[in-house]
């Protein structure tokens, strides 16, 4: 295996790319190291708007109808942003 050797520029592309991930993550954690109302977990979010189905809420994700992010396996929801039809 031969030694790979990062750039300047690929260095500074990934210190960007990781600064804004802790940036994402902190926006999504409280004070208190919860997660705050505005991201909201799958079963409260279904539970919160009506949506009945996984299925249902895998597709409005697919058609960009509700911001979601995706933690490990687990999936938040902005409840903020999402606009009931």
């Amino acid at each position: 295996m031969g030694v790979q050797i990062l750039t300047i520029e690929e260095f500074n592309q990934f210190k960007e790319e990781y600064r804004r991930d802790i940036q994402a993550l902190k926006a999504l954690l409280s004070s208190s190291g919860s997660i705050n109302e505005k991201w909201l977990k799958t079963n409260a979010f279904m539970k919160k708007f009506g949506i009945k189905s996984r299925d249902t809420l895998q597709g409005m994700r697919a058609r960009k109808e509700v911001n979601a992010k995706q933690k490990g396996r687990t999936w938040y929801y902005d409840a903020e942003s999402y606009l009931p039809s």
